[in-house]
């Protein structure tokens, strides 16, 4: 069986350490429970950065954004689909304005409520409205300076102090940033059936050089001893055999 260290310990010099779902998982449950109890303690601005750090997470393991953009992402361009299974999102998408290319992808409600990006959103926009923050227009995660929420993007150095704040709480951290949510995302989904020009679109990877960065799939291949090899479930037998397609593809 394919475990989570041995896809944790996929990388290479200048790649983000992915921070796989199954950790992410662990990340929520601490984060749920810091929220409760800070709400017990009426400390608004508390609650406002954890239910913050829970709804970016969990948003970025579905969407995939680089840091930068998920922390400019604008309130004015989430659409809520009319039957209300989802949002829709609109990005200006690239690493400048004038190289922009317009980005607009969906995700939709889990019936997990502690697992679901929709559901953590709104619990945030929720107390962004008690607080009597503008939700209207403006940016969507703020950050706070001096005790104050600022209508302004969270810089790169902030987003990627969140997840490790939290992978620290519980044991977990091993020099994870932001960016590693997208390369594991990347790998996950390869790993679950998804063909590479399908990882590529959900990713927004635009050539299979870059893809080919951010999935060292084949690696996983060598980290399995022979005993591993032979007990692995139905699951993870197809999950070895989409590994080693990937392997033919690009060795």
């Amino acid at each position: 069986m394919i475990r989570n260290e041995q896809l944790q310990a996929i990388i290479t010099p200048k790649q983000a350490t992915p921070l796989f779902s199954c950790t992410i998982d662990q990340l929520i449950i601490s984060m749920n429970s810091e929220a409760v109890a800070v709400t017990s303690s009426r400390d608004w601005i508390l609650l406002f950065l954890i239910l913050g750090d829970n709804a970016m997470i969990l948003m970025d393991l579905y969407a995939l954004k680089r840091p930068t953009e998920l922390g400019a992402t604008r309130v004015e361009g989430i659409i809520r689909f009319p039957d209300d299974s989802g949002f829709l999102f609109n990005y200006l998408w690239g690493k400048t304005l004038r190289s922009g290319d317009e980005h607009v992808f969906g995700i939709r409600r889990l019936s997990d409520k502690s697992k679901c990006p929709i559901s953590a959103l709104e619990d945030y926009l929720l107390l962004m409205k008690i607080l009597k923050l503008n939700i209207a227009r403006g940016i969507l995660f703020r950050p706070v300076r001096l005790g104050m929420i600022q209508n302004s993007p969270i810089n790169r150095g902030q987003m990627n102090s969140n997840p490790k704040y939290w992978l620290q709480k519980v044991g977990l951290f091993n020099g994870e940033t932001f960016f590693s949510i997208r390369t594991a995302g990347a790998i996950e989904l390869f790993l679950e059936g998804s063909d590479l020009q399908q990882v590529m679109g959900q990713a927004y990877l635009k050539t299979e050089r870059i893809a080919r960065h951010y999935m060292k799939v084949w690696q996983v291949l060598g980290m399995l001893s022979s005993g591993e090899v032979e007990n692995i479930s139905t699951k993870n037998d197809l999950e070895l055999n989409a590994a080693q397609a990937f392997v033919r593809v690009f060795v």
